[in-house]
């Protein structure tokens, strides 16, 4: 049966955060955290080795000021003494089962019940609801904080084998209990001097029967079929030119479904659960894992893809990916996000990682847009000055690629052209009149493309087609053009006064030079 697994943290580390933010309005030198982390996992498990492996991350993240110092196989307080330590309030942080838990908070037993749970899934949505919230919560006010609990890491494979050798040495107590039988005559003495050289005999190869666990449950586990990587809608012959966006998150996501919507094979690697789940309904290609594990690269099929899109946040997560990656491509073309604020360079030997996604500098581009949209500022002028922008961060990228040119002359294109709508009204000037008798175009330089009428579209009407009260009016043309042409159906019009508004005045009355 799969066992049940928390990593519960010690009130003292809740303010881990808090400690850093205070941190980092000091100077780095004046902040230290050293944090005890115990369990009771063998050094060769995969557990103990990715405990370390984020021990190290943190360690470099925080350029030396969190360390945290792993301890396995039970070598400090582990179990019911490092429940202790954590309700204490020791720097100390405690992987156990959630039943030591329940010690403080009665309820969490109940999570380790056998047979409790048909699938993962099944746990995953047992740990959403408002009861488990709650004793979590409960659990907080004893002194425990629970940072995630998980329904296995992957180690029941390696408990049956350990319990075996585990068994062979016979506890101490057997003398205590020879010893009794033999004083009241319960065995004969034939039989206590036989069980008592059987007792000191499997004390003596207890220890190297205990040994045994480890390279045992190595050869089991070459010589069995690898478990698969959980997949969606991946036919069992794989992916050929496709492209892998590696990272989970909605911004993954969002890739997926416009490479989804245009046909375009590609594949999301997405390493939350909850988010793995709701992307699942949307038909996307989907591998649940990290992106880093090779067993996930194997099964996105890395060595076929045509490009690998990184929406990973931080610089070592995409070192681990990237060289993960290059193992099994070295010629794959790679897109990461922008996460320049963190460190330096990408560690890639090709460098054929283009950093051209800058989130926070594509928002604040589109909400200046739209700034001075709201402010009528011509769309060549916003245009002109963003273009500016983005040749300043995006320059070397579009010096090595002839398609951004084309692409910033078709956006400019686009930008300047606007599809805007009006309506004819009952004493407008147009109301009666064919477009070839109003000289639409001549006049004001717009095209009329379409006519809305009765709730029934007319695109491209021809010159003879005349204008009725109620048309709405579809023109296409450059900004000024059309508030040219609105200003000629109706004096009244918004965008008209705008642009025929008064100088400010001072306080003296006299216009601004």
């Amino acid at each position: 049966m799969k066992r049940r697994v928390l990593l519960s943290f010690a009130v003292l580390v809740c303010v881990i955060f808090a400690a850093a933010g205070a941190g980092m309005q000091a100077e780095a030198s004046d902040y230290k955290l050293v944090l005890r982390l115990s369990h009771v996992f063998h050094p060769d498990e995969q557990l103990t080795k990715s405990m370390d492996w984020v021990a190290e991350r943190i360690l470099k993240r925080t350029n030396g000021a969190i360390e945290i110092q792993t301890f396995p196989q039970g070598q400090i307080a582990v179990y019911k003494d490092g429940m202790e330590q954590v309700v204490r309030g020791a720097d100390f942080i405690s992987v156990e089962d959630p039943s030591y838990v329940g010690d403080y908070v009665p309820d969490f037993i109940a999570l380790v019940g056998p047979m409790l749970y048909n699938s993962y899934d099944e746990y995953v949505e047992i740990i959403k609801t408002d009861l488990v919230q709650d004793m979590i919560k409960r659990a907080e006010e004893k002194g425990i904080k629970i940072l995630a609990l998980e329904y296995v890491f992957g180690f029941r494979n390696v408990i049956p084998a350990a319990v075996f050798f585990g068994m062979i040495p016979i506890s101490e107590i057997a003398f205590i209990l020879l010893q009794a039988g033999l004083d009241s005559g319960a065995i004969p003495w034939d039989v206590y001097s036989f069980a008592l050289n059987t007792v000191i005999l499997s004390m003596l190869l207890g220890p190297p029967a205990t040994a045994l666990t480890a390279p045992v449950y190595a050869l089991l586990k070459r010589r069995r079929k690898v478990d698969a990587v959980q997949t969606v809608n991946i036919s069992p012959d794989g992916l050929s030119e496709h492209v892998i966006v590696a990272g989970g998150g909605i911004f993954a996501r969002h890739i997926g479904l416009v490479l989804h919507s245009m046909g375009l094979p590609c594949v999301v690697i997405e390493p939350n659960h909850a988010l793995f789940l709701e992307a699942k309904k949307k038909g996307l290609r989907l591998l649940l894992g990290d992106p880093g594990q090779d067993a996930v690269l194997e099964a996105a099929c890395v060595e076929k893809a045509n490009l690998l899109v990184l929406t990973l946040h931080g610089a070592l997560e995409i070192q681990d990916v990237v060289s993960a990656v290059r193992k099994r491509n070295r010629t794959l073309r790679i897109l990461a996000r922008d996460v320049g604020g963190e460190s330096g360079e990408f560690p890639d030997e090709d460098r054929e990682i283009s950093r051209i996604i800058q989130p926070e500098f594509e928002a604040g581009l589109e909400m200046a847009r739209q700034a001075l949209i709201h402010l009528d500022v011509p769309g060549a002028t916003i245009h002109r000055e963003l273009e500016t922008l983005r040749r300043n961060v995006y320059g070397p990228l579009r010096e090595n690629n002839a398609d951004y040119g084309l692409l910033s002359q078709l956006l400019h294109a686009a930008s300047t052209l606007e599809l805007e709508w009006e309506a004819i009204h009952k004493d407008g000037p147009l109301a009666g009149k064919t477009i070839a008798a109003a000289n639409i175009r001549a006049e004001f330089g717009v095209s009329v493309v379409a006519v809305l009428r009765d709730g029934a579209l007319l695109p491209n009407p021809g010159g003879d087609f005349i204008l009725r009260e109620g048309d709405l009016v579809g023109i296409i043309g450059t900004m000024e053009q059309n508030q040219k042409f609105f200003c000629f159906l109706d004096k009244e019009n918004e965008r008209c006064r705008c642009a025929s508004a008064e100088p400010l005045k001072t306080e003296k009355g006299e216009n601004e030079k």
